[in-house]
Formats: structure tokens, C-alpha cells, sequence
């Protein structure tokens, strides 16, 4: 009988203390498994959820709405936080474009007069951006011929690099979104703007300037009309944190 009654005891304790350690915390203080971003998360897609809130939008140019130019420059930047830079051998050709009809048609940079590749690239005068985690590139464009709209950036060390993902062509204005998390790079000569070979991984954590290319001349050669290929874009969009310069920036 004594024995049973010990058994009974010893029985007991364990059931108490499996429950008290399955209703205990992780060392980390929360429920379920730290994430990369530093805490925990009791979701099992952890690269879904690893994040407490989502970031702001870090800057969106729509472009101002005045008369058409060719190249277009710093006026037609509507966001005065930012400052635009134009690159590659056909820089001169980009064009800020718009037409009364159709009556919606927005004012848009616009490729097809661009004598060689080209790109188009901005950044805020007071912060970099972090791109890591939950963070999103998207744009409204209209791409013609066998154009395709790559995105760019450079990093605070002053490496550029261009996307492998690309959107395009489109038979209207298209709206798309970038999970940058998902994105692959690759390097970026950006005095050619011509890509040099991929990368594994880059420091997304301090980005500083952000745009696009579609890596080709402009469509509007002899002969040909004017804009069957080309590339258009309406407004691009960043979502990311700020992340303060130690001085502003002009140039």
C-alpha cells in the first residue's frame, strides 16, 4: 500500500511540474520562436510574421504636373525631400511626358528619346531607407515593346545593383508591388547601366538612392512611332524605415 501511495505521489509532481513547464514562457520572454528581426512570434511562418508593425511609406513621386521636358530635371519632383539623378550613356533622352488625351493620361517619365540605356534613380535628402523585413517597392507603369522595368538601388557603401525581378511589357497602366525580401540582385555598372554578374546577399539595412531601369536604349529610332517601345512610368512608392543621415544631402 505504501508503495502504491508513492507511486501515486511521484505521479502527481510530474503531472504538476509537465504543466507548469508547458505554460511557461521561452527564455526570450514571449510565446513561441524569436525571429530575425529580434523577437518572438507564435506564428509557424516565420518569414511572414517576424515583424511587430509594418513600415512606413519612406517616399512616393508622382511627379509634378507641369509642361513636358526633355531630359526632365529636379523641377518635375514633386516630393521636395528628394532629389533626382539621371544615368547612362542615354540619360538625356528621358523624358517627363504627358498628353490631353486620353483625358486621364498622367505625366510620367517616359524612355523612348533615350539615345543608349538609361536609368532613373532618387533619394531623400535627410534619410536612407532600411529595405530589410516586410519592406516593398511598387510603381505604376506602361511598358511597350519587349521593354521590362528593373528596379535599382544603392547602398550606403556606394555599390549600386539592379534587380533580377522586372515588370513588363504591359497593354495599359499597371500597378505592382515588389516584396523586396524576395527580390535577387545583381551588380550594377550605373555608368553604363549594364548588369556585371549576381550577388548572393546585400546589406539592404542603409539604402540610398532607389529607382529603375529597363536596361535598353530608347524605341524611338528612325522609322519607327513613337513610343512602341518604350518605357513609362507614372509614380514609384518605397515602404521602409527612415533612417536619419548624420547630414543632409543636396546633391
Amino acid at each position: 500500500m505504501k508503495t502504491l501511495m508513492n507511486c501515486a505521489v511521484i505521479l502527481t509532481v510530474m503531472a504538476i511540474l509537465t504543466s507548469a513547464i508547458a505554460q511557461a514562457p521561452p527564455a526570450n520572454g514571449r510565446g513561441g520562436q524569436r525571429s530575425p528581426s529580434g523577437f518572438s512570434t507564435n506564428n509557424s511562418r516565420p518569414n511572414c510574421c517576424d515583424y511587430k508593425e509594418r513600415p512606413p511609406v519612406f517616399f512616393h513621386e508622382d511627379w509634378k504636373e507641369i509642361p513636358i521636358a526633355t531630359p526632365i530635371t529636379q523641377d518635375h519632383v514633386k516630393d521636395p525631400n528628394l532629389i533626382l539623378s539621371l544615368h547612362g550613356p542615354g540619360k538625356d533622352g528621358v523624358r517627363k511626358s504627358h498628353h490631353t488625351v486620353p483625358v486621364d493620361d498622367p505625366f510620367y517619365t517616359f524612355s523612348g528619346p533615350a539615345k543608349g540605356n538609361w536609368a532613373v534613380s532618387l533619394h531623400h535628402k535627410n534619410s536612407y531607407v532600411d529595405l530589410t523585413g516586410v519592406a516593398k517597392i511598387r510603381w505604376r507603369i506602361n511598358v511597350s515593346g519587349l521593354r521590362s522595368l528593373h528596379v535599382i538601388l544603392k547602398t550606403a557603401d556606394g555599390k549600386w545593383y539592379v534587380s533580377t525581378e522586372s515588370d513588363g511589357p504591359t497593354l495599359d497602366w499597371r500597378e505592382h508591388e515588389f516584396n523586396v525580401r524576395e527580390m535577387h540582385w545583381q551588380n550594377l555598372d550605373i555608368r553604363s547601366v549594364v548588369e556585371t554578374g549576381p550577388v548572393d546577399k546585400i546589406d539592404l539595412s542603409k539604402v540610398d538612392e532607389i529607382g529603375y531601369t529597363d536596361l535598353m536604349i530608347g524605341g524611338d529610332v528612325s522609322g519607327a512611332p513613337s513610343g512602341a517601345a518604350a518605357s513609362r512610368v507614372d509614380w514609384i512608392e518605397v515602404i521602409g524605415w527612415p533612417i536619419k543621415r548624420d547630414a543632409p544631402t543636396n546633391q
